[in-house]
């Protein structure tokens, strides 16, 4: 009985899944048809007669006008119709089809296969709700009932058919840029190594990566003229801009003209018809010649450097960083935040102004600069300066200088002294769960619970913050290392945790000692710590 059911069961379920997928297929406008295999489109398209041709993958439009087809797109809207279920169908009475818009159609499908086979596809209007769409299959009589967003994806424009894609080759591979104009001319060109204008001058990386970025997304906007009869009217001869970019084995010219609104008219090379395009591409060539041009000396952004080594006439400083810490001539600790904002300085320094320049005269050499990262890059620098702390870089024709963007001359001189951390505390204080402070002969006992400290024994000091006076003394940097302390000591500090103890006592005389370290430090910073127990 339970197998009679099972079986039962089983195909009950198939018959019902047969018959939902003969239903499916049945709604569909088109039985069998399989978009790899057409081989042209054909048809009425906005009342105009067009006509597509296939050859090997590509498509090309021979009709109203001549030009590659966007193989995209054709691609998807035979996928659309291959896919095309109706809602509902019937047959007008009296073979009433003009009131459906089908007896003279303003978009008409003719799709032919490779064993000629033809297809049309009739779309006609919405229904009266502007709901649904109505279309119909030629060889039959049914008119069939789509949804609308099914309708309006029929609906193309046959400049939509046409390829938008601008530039045919690989960006990455142009070596050379050449715009002109009724007056100048400037050529980027890429050595090497680097981008340069007119051979002289680095150019801006971050405007090489857009007209590259550009090209790859270039696309036609509109198509305004299908010939050059009427240039005239779109190109003025002393407002027309032209573009070459050569390639590895290409050459593409784009001559722009005048301008309309946000658009600029374009014709593209080897191409007889005037366009515009659709992105700021056209207007990175419409920038001044010295915005091509590198401005900034160093182009590693602060946080990528990992080292940096600066020479002051014959004195150097080396900076390292090593596991999260700075070594200043690669045997101290740095002072992390002073080497950062020293970094960040060097990084931002930026040439000026490109014609504004100074001669030799009270001009002398400051430093040579060197920055690199952990990639290896390394980027070097000699800044000059004037005797009113002004700084400037040894323009490419080197005989004369151009003034740098910095506030004072004197951010970038340093010592390795200047840079090196003195603070006499350098543990890290997240160990320590524990802190007995004796004062006055009175001893004070605090335990850290999570993140806070309390107090569990001694004269009651609630109201002292542990947290501030840690801050502090992390604070206090070392005068000099001193051999010995004397006279009277005024406060000691026991930090206990799981990975032993730290003493610090505090002496008479600004003296002050951790473990078995000893340092002379500034009045200021002892007075500071005694203050808490006042």
């Amino acid at each position: 009985m339970l197998v009679a059911i099972v079986f039962y069961y089983y195909f009950s379920e198939k018959i019902k899944q047969d018959n939902e997928r003969f239903a499916q297929e049945s709604a569909k406008i088109f039985q069998d048809f399989k978009p790899e295999f057409i081989v042209s489109l054909s048809g009425i398209l906005e009342g105009k007669d067009f006509e597509l041709k296939k050859e090997g993958k590509n498509w090309h439009l021979i009709s109203p006008v001549q030009d590659k087809g966007n193989r995209n797109v054709i691609t998807e809207l035979l996928k659309k119709i291959a896919q095309l279920k109706s809602v509902s169908n019937f047959i007008p009475e009296d073979g009433d089809y003009n009131s459906y818009g089908l007896e003279k159609p303003k978009n008409k499908w003719s799709i032919k296969d490779k064993d000629g086979n033809i297809r049309t596809l009739i779309v006609g209007n919405t229904n009266v709700m502007g709901s649904k769409g109505y279309v119909k299959n030629e060889k039959k009589q049914d008119v069939y009932l789509i949804s609308l967003g099914d309708r309006n994806s029929l609906l193309k424009k046959v400049n939509e058919l046409r390829e938008k894609r601008v530039y045919p080759h690989d960006p990455k591979e142009i070596h050379q840029i050449v715009i002109k104009d009724h007056n100048n001319a400037t050529t980027l060109s890429k050595n090497d190594k680097d981008w340069l204008v007119n051979s002289t001058y680095k150019a801006n990386t971050e405007v090489i990566k857009k007209i590259q970025n550009d090209l790859e997304k270039l696309e036609i906007q509109n198509f305004i003229e299908e010939n050059l009869e009427k240039k005239q009217d779109y190109f003025d001869k002393e407002k027309t801009l032209t573009i070459t970019l050569l390639g590895k084995n290409s050459t593409f010219t784009f001559e722009v003209g005048n301008k309309n609104k946000s658009e600029r008219y374009v014709i593209a090379s080897n191409k007889d018809r005037i366009v515009t395009l659709n992105s700021s591409f056209i207007e990175s060539f419409t920038i001044n010649e010295d915005d091509f041009k590198q401005k900034k000396l160093f182009t590693l952004t602060p946080y990528n450097v990992t080292k940096v080594t600066l020479l002051y006439d014959k004195k150097k400083v080396t900076l390292k960083e090593e596991a999260n810490e700075w070594k200043v001539n690669d045997a101290v600790k740095g002072e992390s935040n002073k080497i950062t904002d020293l970094i960040k300085t060097i990084t931002s320094l930026e040439i000026k102004d490109f014609t504004e320049t100074a001669q030799k005269n009270n001009i002398h050499k400051v430093l040579e600069a060197s920055i690199a990262n952990k990639s290896g890059t390394i980027e070097k620098a000699i800044i000059y300066g004037d005797e009113k702390g002004n700084a400037y870089i040894l323009s490419p024709y080197g005989n004369e200088f151009l003034p740098l963007t910095i506030g004072k001359l004197n951010d970038l001189i340093v010592s390795a002294d200047s840079l090196t951390n003195k603070s006499v505390i350098q543990n890290e204080f997240a160990q320590y769960t524990s802190l007995t402070i004796i004062v006055a002969e009175k001893t004070l006992t605090f335990e850290k619970n999570d993140i806070n400290w309390k107090q569990v024994k001694g004269e009651n000091k609630e109201n002292l913050n542990i947290d501030k006076l840690i801050w502090d003394l992390q604070d206090i940097n070392s005068i000099k290392e001193i051999e010995a302390t004397e006279g009277k000591k005024e406060i000691e500090f026991i930090f206990s945790g799981k990975k032993g103890k730290m003493i610090v006592a505090l002496f008479q005389d600004n003296k002050l000692s951790v473990n078995n370290k000893k340092y002379e430090v500034t009045a200021q910073d002892i007075d500071k710590i005694i203050g808490y127990f006042k």
